[in-house]
């Protein structure tokens, strides 16, 4: 297999991670239900605070740390994160998507030359 086929290949798989996730997160937000909005629980790890909501994507990120460590830095640039909607790696840049608040607020993470990133999409 020649360079340009496994580039090829390489992108075709990104591209299909991207879809997989972004319909994950799409099918997520069909049911616009009473239940929809009703909290499953609350988290605080080292005074951190927050809600994960009862229909939320969570897509290899289940640790409880990790995703106070994303509500804190996302905190830390400024913005709000009260309540998690979904979290799920961004294989392009490397870091991890948040959406936050009713699906309202869609944040990248990402590690830049060793310095975290927030920003709003």
């Amino acid at each position: 297999m020649d360079q340009d086929s496994k580039n090829i290949t390489r992108s075709a798989i990104k591209l299909v991670a991207v879809l997989t996730a972004t319909l994950l997160v799409l099918f997520a937000c069909v049911d616009v239900d009473s239940e929809s909005k009703q909290v499953v629980r609350e988290v605080d790890v080292n005074g951190t605070r927050f809600k994960v909501d009862a229909h939320a994507t969570m897509l290899d990120i289940e640790d409880d740390e990790v995703l106070a460590l994303l509500v804190g830095l996302i905190r830390l640039h400024g913005y709000r994160c009260d309540t998690m909607n979904a979290a799920y790696p961004s294989p392009f840049s490397g870091g991890v998507t948040v959406i936050c608040h009713d699906y309202a607020y869609k944040y990248s993470v990402e590690d830049r030359g060793g310095r975290w990133s927030v920003t709003l999409d």
